[in-house]
């Protein structure tokens, strides 16, 4: 972010580079493709998020000229070039969609049914992990297949709603033939809740009864720990996973000890309550058994293999206790301590919160005088924060986990989607004129002003208000105060948002500042603490 001088240099620039993206792509051979479906929604961009620019009907031919996952970029007869659904046009006979080359090229043939096969499987706005979940489905439910992308299966629910499921988890229904193409109809693109153009899968992440999006970092408040007298009861099979149970002053406290170094990760899920634990790097073998517990803060563990070498634990809590927790890695990659103690009720459990970490992928944002990108540190300090508020208890969701562009408008559609309680846009400020960017100094927030002050969204104010003063707080730089604009993040949205501009990443001192991990860590906690303070007052 930067005030309208830096913005306007930013747009010029922006503008040369995307000029110079969509000209240098070619296709080698003219390619044409046929429209599928009854009517069909054009795009300005490669997903539904994108804003729909038109619409065009079964029959008609269309010249392709690029491609962006399931995307098609395509030519009009007047000559502009706006985005299509793969799944809702197929090549002209003897056609490759992509080179225009006769290949003999035909649809995947699909599964009419799939049946699904893992235990509890998530549903996805998307076809990867990297998109948001949107439900999850039991072992033998049967579904019908409407598409495919890679590995995944594009499916209808009884409700009609259609959603993305992981192939490895379902199998076909034994004796059914299979579909060749997607069942048409009109309205053809159903956008099942939000997807990110350009955003990866996440292939880590397992698809099975799995947490948010948002990871919960390892350290949190210190529970007190004294000499136990415990109650120790515990779980082995052998060298590859073993675990252990201890009980005293109201602390649950379970180790857990692993064949190899391995990396760990560990999020708080809070309907039903449960901590989940992936654990990347184990060998091949025998996981222990699941055991339930009749007293404390933990009621159950289990454990199963998702994917290979990358196993999941589940710790059950207690539903009827407010708990905080904290999860300890040995250095050695070989020991992971979790331990569960009684804690005070957090405002922010059970919270639905967004947070938007500004820029990503082709777009940096304002860049320090060192070479600091902006985007990197507002995705450092809002992974912090999401770790930080899903151990208190809140349901966190980032609009990117990593290093993609995700455009404005999907941005704010995926907190209306999620229903979300507050929405926090995470950026740092420059200044343009470069005689004075050492002048330009400090912390400010800002919010679109609402006509309606009983709308849900009048409490964008006293959210900025809110995290201004704790980001002065803990931050410790100067209050810039309360600043109202119309962003597109911030106009878009349904429910109470705000942006923070944490510093001026053109002022050598500040920039200085953002690479330090102790100055993350602060802006993080005063996202957190202003949630709190906002939370509390409503």
């Amino acid at each position: 972010m930067s005030f309208p001088r830096a913005l306007s240099i930013r747009f010029i620039f922006l503008s040369f580079a995307a000029l110079i993206f969509f000209i240098l792509p070619a296709i080698a051979h003219a390619a044409t493709v046929v429209v599928t479906g009854s009517y069909v929604n054009l795009r300005s961009g490669p997903g539904t998020g994108y804003l729909k620019v038109g619409q065009i009907s079964r029959g008609a031919q269309l010249t392709v000229v690029g491609k962006s996952g399931d995307w098609y970029r395509v030519r009009l007869q007047s000559g502009r070039e706006v985005w299509i659904a793969g799944w809702l046009v197929k090549p002209v006979a003897g056609q490759d969609a992509l080179t225009g080359q006769g290949s003999g090229w035909q649809a995947a043939a699909l599964p009419a049914t799939v049946v699904v096969t893992g235990s509890y499987v998530n549903l996805r706005s998307g076809p990867g992990t990297g998109y948001l979940k949107v439900g999850q489905i039991s072992r033998g439910a049967q579904l019908t297949v409407v598409g495919k992308s890679g590995d995944w299966y594009r499916v209808r629910l009884q409700s009609g709603r259609e959603v993305w499921i992981a192939g490895w988890l379902v199998k076909p229904v034994a004796g059914q033939a299979p579909a060749e193409e997607p069942p048409q109809g009109a309205p053809v693109e159903t956008r099942p809740q939000t997807s990110f153009p350009g955003t990866p899968p996440v292939s880590a992440a397992p698809e099975a009864a799995g947490p948010p999006a948002s990871q919960a970092g390892g350290s949190g408040p210190g529970v007190p720990v004294t000499v136990p007298v415990p109650v120790s009861r515990g779980e082995s099979n052998g060298s590859l996973l073993n675990y252990e149970l201890q009980e005293y002053d109201g602390t649950t406290e379970v180790t857990f000890t692993f064949s190899r170094p391995v990396d760990t990760r560990v999020a708080f899920v809070p309907d039903p309550p449960r901590l989940a634990i992936d654990i990347k790097g184990l060998p091949p073998g025998d996981l222990p058994g699941s055991r339930s517990y009749g007293s404390g803060l933990v009621s159950g563990i289990r454990a199963a293999w998702f994917e290979p070498e990358t196993a999941r634990v589940v710790l059950d809590l207690a539903p009827d206790k407010q708990v905080r927790w904290e999860a300890i890695p040995a250095a050695d990659k070989c020991c992971l301590k979790v331990r569960v103690a009684p804690g005070p009720l957090y405002t922010v459990a059970g919270k639905v919160i967004v947070l938007d970490p500004g820029h990503g992928g082709s777009d940096p944002g304002a860049i320090g005088p060192t070479g600091l990108q902006e985007k990197d540190f507002n995705l450092a300090v809002a992974r912090l924060a999401a770790a930080e508020l899903s151990r208190r208890g809140a349901r966190v969701y980032l609009t990117r986990t990593d290093d993609v562009y995700v455009d404005l408008y999907s941005r704010a559609a995926l907190a209306n989607d999620l229903g979300a309680d507050a929405f926090v846009s995470v950026h740092a400020n420059a200044w343009g004129n470069p005689n004075e960017v050492d002048r330009m100094a400090g912390t400010s927030t800002w919010y679109a002003p609402v006509a309606d002050p009983a709308s849900r969204k009048a409490g964008s104010e006293r959210l900025a208000m809110c995290l201004q003063k704790s980001l002065v707080e803990k931050a410790g730089r100067k209050d810039l105060g309360l600043f109202t604009a119309n962003f597109a993040v911030l106009r878009n949205t349904t429910m109470p948002a705000a942006l923070v501009e944490v510093a001026f990443i053109s002022n050598r001192e500040e920039e200085g500042l953002m690479y330090a991990d102790w100055f993350r860590q602060a802006a993080a906690t005063g996202v957190v603490e202003g949630l709190e303070r906002y939370f509390a007052q409503i």
